[in-house]
């Protein structure tokens, strides 16, 4: 405890004591029973916990309402951006309309957005996973909507950008699944239930041991 709150030096430590009026003795005492607390918390709470499936379930059934997932499609993007300069964005544009055509005709749409895309997920192959249609750009969110999955957007101009998508997937707005959501119900019911056992124990024990140090 040294070594990790006074970088190992014994003196500061000791001044630290001093300042809060504690002697040694008292100080090692002090850290031996919040130890000993600890120890038994462990021993007579944390291990009598214990979660039954069906409060799980249960749980999931009384909040399920709050489980839900707006409409997601997964996307990979080729970005490009534009400056307000004419012949500059013709020239982004032709050399955008090129990367499509290489990615409509097989090339490998990953390969392309490590060369070409200045998006941020240039580095991960355009893969942005899996987005809320209703945060996409209206463009985007337009010309996925005339596509297949697995096919390539036509050329896109937000402006500032050019656009080249592909569409991986999607998945329907709905109720979040059981499965998805069983640990983190899990451990809301698990952490409850200790947080009462060790109310409980800590009111026994300051019962039958009023010691300074339970107050804590």
């Amino acid at each position: 405890m040294i070594l990790e709150r006074f970088n190992g030096d014994r003196a500061i430590f000791l001044d630290a004591l001093k300042q809060e009026g504690l002697t040694l003795e008292e100080w090692s005492n002090k850290i031996r029973e919040d130890m000993v607390i600890n120890i038994m918390r462990n021993q007579k709470v944390y291990s009598m916990v214990a979660v039954a499936p069906r409060a799980v379930r249960e749980l999931y059934e009384s909040q399920k309402n709050e489980f839900t997932e707006a409409e997601q499609v997964e996307l990979q993007m080729i970005i490009l951006n534009v400056s307000s300069d004419k012949v500059e964005r013709e020239t982004v544009l032709n050399e955008a309309a090129l990367i499509r055509a290489r990615s409509v005709s097989g090339d490998d749409f990953a390969e392309l957005a490590k060369e070409f895309s200045e998006g941020p997920k240039a580095k991960e192959g355009g893969y942005f996973g899996w987005l809320k249609m209703d945060e996409l750009k209206p463009e985007v969110r337009e010309a996925i909507s005339r596509r297949e999955v697995g096919e390539v957007t036509e050329l896109l101009d937000t402006g500032e950008q050019f656009y080249i998508v592909k569409y991986l997937g999607h998945k329907e707005a709905g109720t979040v699944a059981f499965e998805a959501v069983e640990d983190q119900l899990r451990r809301t019911i698990k952490v409850k239930k200790e947080k009462e056992l060790y109310d409980d124990w800590m009111k026994r024990l300051r019962r039958n041991f009023p010691v300074k140090i339970y107050k804590n």
